[in-house]
């Protein structure tokens, strides 16, 4: 018979042993900047030729004040490994999403 006490999960997410290193949440957090950076410096690039609608501007800076303020949520915290532990889920489900949007793109016709 079962013990009603004993623990169903496996794997407690506050073990330290759990969690990825420091140097390895921080590559990713950084990494996922760089979709903003690309669409911010494509924007930029057409803003400086002239050819920007105003759609474009919009995205361009929504893009630069996203960088800005994860970096500056990166640089202003205290405690930067609790931070950057906390922001690992948010980090895995924006990278799943991209990963979906990429699949799905591959299999709509062009």
């Amino acid at each position: 018979m079962r013990d009603p006490d004993a623990a169903v999960a496996t794997e407690d997410s506050r073990d330290p042993r759990n969690c990825p290193p420091s140097r390895i949440l921080l590559a990713v957090y950084l990494v996922h900047l760089a979709v903003p950076l690309v669409a911010a410096l494509d924007s930029f690039r057409t803003i400086h030729e002239g050819m920007a609608a105003k759609p474009t501007r919009v995205m361009g800076f929504v893009c630069a004040l996203w960088i800005a303020a994860a970096l500056g949520a990166l640089l202003l915290t205290r405690d930067r490994h609790r931070f950057l532990k906390r922001m690992s889920k948010p980090l895995l489900i924006f990278f799943v999403a991209l990963h979906l949007a990429g699949r799905w793109r591959s299999r709509c016709p062009s």
